[in-house]
């Protein structure tokens, strides 16, 4: 029965698919199966009997030797992959037309061989296993992450590009805006300039007036003495008439300068306003207070709805919201902006004076703001293309098809926010916008589609 046993034993080691040699202490063979014969070329009886290194001379004797002492003095096994030395033997998987041939890379594991009965390690056996599919696998795998390593860094160089890009178009655009509202917002000072001109032209002649006055009391006061309670030195020295315009410069004068007042007043309202949206913001996001960047882009707008529109706001209590200030006045000019096109579209010159209407609220984590107006609305086939760059149906001159696309790209990609719209041909159009408070969430999943429904637009 043993011999049986010792038999199908040894028919296993030579018909096994992985090299086996089994050597002693001394790392002398004691058999060499017929794996290693098929692939090394050299028969058994050339190996047995044999010490290993000095049949192979290449084999790391102080390697192996402590390979084979651990064996025999831990009583367990012991491995070496193939990454850490990449054969045993050199064995030669194929011989090519060209170039060198390939040698197959090899996991060792070192197997401890008792005797009958007993824990005693008589011999380690040496089995070889064939890694060159894992070592394909890896080297094509460490070739694709360098691939992908590279393509990552072409990728977070053109995302660079892009967004500097970007950060520069907005900027051209954000010029480009004050451009186009350059003409309406002069109109917009010089309204103020002319009344507060005349107010100082009327201030002027009723100064003269009065020290004419001054000047004639004094004369009088010096020929005929102090004019008695009556008035009457004065009533000899100024006419009748010059004491009526003394009165009306009396009454008008406060008024005048009143005017004068106002008139600086909104000039300087007006380039405040033209000051705080022309200059340059930094990127960084800060704790911003949405209802007063609401009121300096509509101040900036002005000139662009005036002729067409009239404009009122329902702004409610909102925290400050952290986001990158400069480029949502931008948003907001050109929500604007674009609302009063709508409104000129759908009067098509018959006079008729529009509605735009801005909310502000708190929804929840999330402030809303909504800039509704009673247009022409966005028709059905064009409804998805709105948002992209380059995009319009305006007239040469009239649009650049950037504005909603910046504007998309600010409150969704920048700010982690929402911009949807709800519309209805011959209605109107709401554009609904929506920043978290946070500031910094990743963005949200982006939401252009028109709703079937829309809110009211009227105020």
């Amino acid at each position: 029965m043993k011999d049986l046993a010792e038999q199908g034993w040894q028919s296993l080691i030579e018909q096994i698919n992985v090299g086996v040699v089994l050597v002693d202490a001394d790392l002398k063979v004691l058999r060499w199966n017929r794996y290693l014969e098929v692939h090394s070329g050299i028969a058994s009886r050339d190996v047995v009997d044999t010490r290993l290194p000095d049949r192979f001379p290449e084999i790391d004797q102080v390697w192996l030797a402590q390979k084979v002492r651990c064996v025999f003095m831990l009583k367990g096994y012991a491995f070496s992959s193939w990454r850490e030395r990449p054969y045993l033997f050199k064995l030669e998987l194929h011989r090519p037309l060209f170039g060198e041939p390939e040698v197959m890379r090899q996991d060792v594991t070192f197997i401890p061989v008792c005797r009958p009965s007993s824990s005693e390690v008589e011999s380690v056996a040496i089995v070889l296993t064939n890694a060159q599919e894992a070592f394909h696998y890896q080297t094509a795998l460490a070739a694709s992450v360098s691939e992908l390593q590279s393509a990552y860094e072409t990728l977070r160089t053109e995302v660079a590009a892009r967004e500097a890009m970007e950060s520069e178009l907005r900027r051209v655009h954000h010029l480009d805006a004050l451009g186009r509202l350059a003409g309406g917002i002069a109109h917009e000072i010089n309204t103020p300039l002319q009344f507060t001109t005349d107010g100082v032209a009327f201030v002027e002649e009723s100064l003269g007036g009065l020290l004419g006055a001054v000047d004639k009391y004094a004369r009088a006061a010096s020929a005929e003495g102090t004019p008695d309670d009556n008035g009457q030195g004065q009533s000899e020295a100024i006419s009748k008439s010059e004491q009526e315009d003394l009165e009306y410069f009396k009454e008008a004068t406060p008024q005048a300068i009143r005017t004068i007042k106002e008139g600086l007043e909104r000039m300087t309202k007006i380039v405040q306003s033209m000051k705080d949206f022309a200059r340059e913001e930094s990127t960084d996001k800060t704790d911003v207070d949405i209802n007063a960047a609401i009121e300096n882009a509509i101040a900036v707008a002005h000139s662009g709805f005036a002729a067409t529109a009239d404009l009122s706001t329902e702004l409610g209590p909102v925290p400050p919201v952290r986001c990158d200030v400069g480029a949502f006045k931008l948003t907001m000019l050109n929500l604007i902006v674009n609302a009063a096109h709508a409104i000129e579209d759908a009067a098509a010159g018959s006079g008729t004076r529009g509605k735009i209407r801005i909310t502000s609220r708190t929804d929840g984590s999330a402030v809303e703001i909504t800039v509704s107006d009673d247009g022409c609305g966005i028709p059905e086939p064009v409804r998805a293309k709105i948002f992209n760059p380059f995009f319009t149906t305006k007239d040469v001159g009239r649009g650049s098809g950037q504005g909603l696309a910046l504007a998309y790209s600010t409150i969704v990609k920048q700010h982690g926010g929402q911009l949807t719209f709800e519309t209805e041909v011959g209605k109107g159009t709401t554009f609904i916008v929506r920043l978290p408070l946070a500031g910094d969430r990743p963005p949200a999943a982006a939401a252009v589609v028109a709703a079937p429904a829309r809110r009211s637009v009227a105020p």
